[in-house]
């Protein structure tokens, strides 16, 4: 997880302008979108699907914590999920050979 909120602030920074007008999963229509993103604004959308991440809670009961329907926090976490798959597949996220050996006991 994040050490701070201020760190959370910084990530949620470096995704950039983009995540104020994703493209919503299973939504074709950008009046329904737009509708739809008004119900949570993208920080919060962003912090829901963290929560999912690291604590596998229920969608209904992450519907009920947030205020909004079940239906609209699968739609928030897959579009979420393949917003940051595209936004991080670049990262190498597995250390090298070196790296692993350097840090050993």
């Amino acid at each position: 997880g994040f050490t701070s909120y201020e760190v959370l602030l910084l990530f949620f920074e470096f995704l950039g302008p983009s995540v104020h007008n994703l493209n919503y999963w299973g939504s074709s229509n950008t009046k329904t979108t737009k509708r739809r993103r008004k119900k949570l604004d993208p920080i919060n959308q962003f912090f829901l699907t963290l929560i999912k991440l690291r604590l596998n809670l229920r969608i209904k009961d992450l519907a009920y914590r947030f205020g909004i329907s079940t239906g609209l926090v699968s739609r928030y976490i897959t579009t979420w999920i393949c917003f940051l798959y595209h936004h991080l597949k670049e990262i190498n996220w597995i250390p090298s050979v070196e790296q692993v050996v350097a840090t050993l006991p």
